[in-house]
């Protein structure tokens, strides 16, 4: 069984609804070349393909995190949020996103 140190970051969910999951991982979250922080995002409405998201910048990333846990606050846009909505989020902040299916 795999044991977690209680003072290891863990990724934080900033942002979610019914159609995307929205989290920042940081740098401590991850191993080798890739021990950076990123934003990840997971597509709700679609658990065949399992798609996935993930940054591959880290500058502004700090602001691209708070801009979306706004976006979580504004009544009229966080019900309708979408991954593709997030992705372009993501590319507005110039945070090379990269999209996959989970599966493959």
């Amino acid at each position: 069984m795999l044991k977690i140190k209680e003072t290891e970051d863990m990724p934080e969910t900033i942002f979610f609804n019914t159609n995307v999951i929205v989290t920042f991982a940081p740098a401590s979250w991850g191993t080798g070349h890739y021990k950076r922080p990123c934003i990840q995002w997971y597509d709700n409405t679609d658990h065949y393909n399992d798609f996935k998201g993930f940054t591959r910048n880290v500058r502004d990333i700090k602001e691209a995190v708070a801009f979306v846990k706004h976006l979580g606050t504004v009544e009229e846009l966080k019900d309708d949020l979408t991954m593709g909505d997030i992705t372009e989020v993501m590319c507005k902040f110039n945070l090379k996103p990269h999209t996959y299916c989970g599966m493959d």
